[in-house]
């Protein structure tokens, strides 16, 4: 019978006992814990209520699963759940028993093998019990990264992500190009990984002169290291040392200034600017003609020779005599001294009138020109009826009469002009002709005419050239008084011709208008 149907049976039989009493029979029935085993109903009855003791108060005798505890039990939950606290032998249930204690155990194998399904505190195995379990490569019960094993129950080891014991650190992956290398090493230059963004290259050697430097960058001009290629290398950014920029070695002609060793560099083969292509500052004497700035340069100090020693062409005036082409050379254009602008040695005939050495000089060495073969001045006989000499002129009557047209024009010829009389001393020089030795002329023409201008007369000397008179001897003592522009000749159609040229008069040295085309002597001036 099992307890169920125990309790139903002693339920059963405390009713019936209930009903005996109410019904009021007086006989004594036996009854449960009366103290006396009623055979056939009861398994004991030891009268009493306790049901812990081996007789129930049901009169059952105690057992495990009657949900009293008894004797030796230690526990009884009167139920058949291995699963509870209480298991069916009325034995505790603990950890280890076999049986799976609902909400305290996740399981119970009753082993104490704690590298099976379940452990020995009856918890499943897990990574991080500190149990190493099929499939764990280790198991050292705590949640470290950071020691032998991971919180992952693997073994540590370079590239798992975690920094353990030797590493220098561990990012987790497979790339040798980042900041920590696959051995767990950090990166640095020399290890023969190019760290991104970081190094240009890194080919793991000590050697600066390959394609990779020391520093890890690439190798690049200017960088202080001599590579293929380049001639020299001094690190700086200076084209004025032995090393320029460009990495070749610094030498004349490259366009850059070395200090202490050149004047000058341009960067060209030309001799003809400011620097010579010795790397020399271009001066006068070098040798080379500086173009715009020298004329020429012989590379001498040798004044004579063509090319003067301030480098300019030698030329007549400049003062220096140039062998085989100048007679003489007194840098100046002074034509009066004793070397001509032409630098020819100055001479008589050549023109020029040499102050204290000559009167005059027209150019030839001929006489009877007015200067003769020795630059001496002449007047007297040369030309004409009467000659006389005064104040730097030659005045010259010429009796064969002439209109004063023609006569101008043959003082033309003989290189001078009709007289111009500037005050009176001159013209008494004029006067004075008449009185020469053979003279028979009354009056003859000069220079002074109002033709071009009625009433307003000037003196017409060379071609070209009029001058208004400073002075005039004009007649005023007889009737009429000149000028009287008389004669007045008719030329035809009621025009007339009037008196618009002057005489000089010998009689009395005074002056009177006459008709131009009159034929008259006529006096000439020669001027040096």
């Amino acid at each position: 019978m099992n307890k169920e149907a125990k309790k139903l049976c002693f339920c059963f039989f405390i009713v019936l006992i209930g009903l005996a009493i109410a019904c009021g029979d007086d006989e004594e029935e036996p009854f449960c814990g009366d103290g006396v085993v009623e055979e056939g109903v009861e398994e004991c009855d030891d009268g009493n209520l306790s049901n812990h003791d081996n007789c129930l108060n049901t009169c059952i005798k105690a057992s495990c699963g009657d949900g009293f505890k008894q004797g030796d039990e230690k526990c009884d939950d009167g139920n058949y759940s291995e699963n509870d606290a209480c298991l069916n032998d009325c034995t505790l249930a603990k950890c280890g028993d076999g049986k799976l204690r609902q909400g305290l155990e996740a399981c119970d194998d009753g082993n104490d093998d704690d590298t099976d399904d379940c452990r020995s505190d009856c918890a499943l195995p897990s990574c991080g019990d500190g149990v190493v379990q099929a499939g764990e490569a280790c198991d050292d019960g705590n949640l470290s990264n950071h020691d032998s094993c991971l919180n992952t129950c693997v073994e540590a080891s370079c590239g798992d992500g975690f920094k353990q014991g030797g590493e220098e650190c561990d990012d987790a992956n497979f790339s040798d190009n980042d900041s920590c290398l696959n051995n767990c090493k950090l990166a640095v230059c020399g290890d023969g990984k190019v760290y991104q963004g970081v190094e240009a290259c890194d080919d793991g050697n000590t050697s600066d002169a390959d394609a990779c430097r020391n520093d890890c960058a690439l190798p690049s001009c200017g960088d202080g290291v001599v590579q293929a290629g380049e001639a020299c290398d001094d690190g700086n950014l200076s084209n004025t040392d032995a090393c320029l920029t460009t990495c070749l070695e610094a030498s004349c002609g490259d366009g850059f200034v070395q200090e202490d060793e050149e004047e000058c560099d341009d960067g060209n083969a030309s001799n003809n600017d400011s620097c010579l292509d010795t790397c020399e500052a271009a001066s006068c004497g070098d040798g080379f003609v500086w173009s715009n700035v020298e004329a020429c340069d012989d590379g001498n100090d040798e004044e004579t020779d063509g090319c003067t020693n301030s480098c300019e062409l030698a030329r007549c005036g400049d003062g220096i005599v140039q062998e085989d082409f100048e007679a003489c050379d007194d840098g100046n254009q002074d034509n009066t001294d004793a070397c001509l602008s032409t630098c020819v040695e100055a001479a008589c005939g050549d023109g020029f009138v040499q102050e204290d050495e000559e009167e005059c000089d027209d150019g030839n060495t001929l006489s009877g020109d007015w200067c003769n073969s020795d630059c001496e001045k002449e007047c007297d006989g040369i030309l004409g009826d009467g000659q006389t000499m005064a104040d730097g002129s030659c005045y010259v009557l010429f009796e064969t009469p002439l209109s004063w047209a023609d006569a101008r024009a043959a003082c033309e010829i003989v290189d001078s002009y009709l007289v111009s009389i500037a005050d009176e001393d001159e013209n008494d020089v004029v006067a004075g002709l008449f009185e020469l030795t053979d003279i028979t002329a009354a009056d003859a023409w000069i220079g002074l005419t109002d033709q071009y201008g009625e009433g307003t007369f000037i003196w017409a000397e060379e071609v070209g050239v009029y001058r208004a008179p400073t002075f005039t001897a004009w007649d005023t003592d007889t009737e009429p008084a000149q000028p009287d522009d008389e004669p007045s000749v008719e030329i035809g159609n009621g025009v007339h011709d009037e008196a618009d040229c002057a005489v000089f008069q010998s009689t009395d040295a005074q002056w009177n208008d006459d008709d131009c085309a009159k034929s008259k002597p006529y006096i000439c001036e020669h001027t040096w």
